[in-house]
């Protein structure tokens, strides 16, 4: 299944140490952002690999499917800043990302703002008010590509079993059905808007959305999730910028993705299926939830098994 999250500014460590990955993680060693880094490559996981059409339009040097580099990523998903300009004299990708208040901040602002001493009531009234404001500055959006359980659990068992030749070969379908779905993505997420678009009409007229050229990404392919079990992920990082044919550069209209999610998960999930069956002859059988299809003769105490993250997040959902 897949998951769309967006990431403020500042977050982009959360990129190069891992997303939370078992294998990225310190193991309790002292190690800095650079170090866990170096450490994921070596454990085995993928380096992260710049990706789509957009970059050059943005002033940016790479080259789709290069590997990044820590510093780059930190610079340009981080800050939205040029990675050749400093920190001291920053030349960002477009504006410079907006900083907004905390809900804590905004709440201490409100309240100021009160005459007299607030009864608890509207304290509580202030509170969920603040709480309630989305308002934060992306920076990028996360886009998770999960295979089926059971897909992770057939490339577990191939390793295991010393398979490495056909293990490489279900974690290679993973990879390049990602970057088939991102393909399909590139062109139609990017679109930016400008003006106003709600609200009363300005003098110079309602809002217009213009067709960006391309958009940025970085891929991180992962084979477990935090608790370490199998689990064959990429997270797909789109910088929140694109330009247009005129030059101007403009965040990504993000509400328009959710009309869009569905469609590249299925291009993700065609693409899949159709590289396992050629390369390695796999069957499918339609999962009981109808929400996605699994490999035909894995057992479903293995899949469960190996899921108990997500049975304890179920868990937690429903207290």
């Amino acid at each position: 299944m897949l998951r769309v999250i967006a990431v403020g500014a500042g977050a982009v460590e959360y990129l190069v140490r891992g997303s939370g990955c078992a294998a990225h993680e310190s193991r309790g060693e002292t190690v800095d952002g650079p170090g866990y880094y170096a450490k994921a490559v070596a454990q085995g996981e993928s380096a992260g690999r710049w990706f789509g059409t957009g970059m050059a339009g943005l002033g940016l040097s790479f080259a789709s499917g290069e590997t990044v580099a820590a510093d780059d990523v930190r610079a340009v998903f981080g800050q939205l800043r040029h990675p050749d300009s400093s920190e001291r004299d920053p030349v960002f990708i477009g504006s410079r990302p907006r900083k907004y208040l905390s809900a804590e901040q905004r709440v201490e602002r409100a309240l100021g703002r009160e005459k007299g001493s607030p009864s608890a009531e509207r304290v509580e009234e202030v509170r969920r008010s603040a709480e309630s404001d989305g308002r934060r500055s992306v920076a990028y959006y996360d886009w998770v590509f999960a295979a089926p359980k059971s897909v992770s659990v057939y490339y577990a068992a191939l390793i295991a079993a010393g398979a490495t030749e056909a293990a490489e070969k279900v974690r290679g379908a993973h990879e390049s059905a990602v970057e088939s779905a991102v393909s399909f993505a590139d062109a139609r997420v990017a679109v930016t808007r400008t003006g106003r678009h709600s609200g009363p009409r300005s003098v110079a007229g309602m809002g217009v959305f213009e067709q960006g050229s391309g958009t940025t990404w970085s891929l991180w392919a992962h084979s477990t999730n935090r608790e370490d079990e199998p689990h064959l992920h990429t997270h797909a990082a789109l910088l929140n910028r694109t330009s247009t044919s005129g030059g101007k550069v403009g965040a990504l209209d993000g509400a328009s993705f959710r009309g869009l999610k569905q469609a590249v998960d299925a291009v993700y999930q065609q693409s899949l299926e159709q590289r396992l069956t050629a390369e390695l002859g796999v069957g499918w059988r339609d999962r009981p939830d109808g929400f996605a299809r699994e490999i035909a003769g894995i057992d479903q105490a293995l899949m469960d098994a190996a899921s108990t993250r997500r049975s304890s997040l179920r868990t937690v959902s429903r207290r």
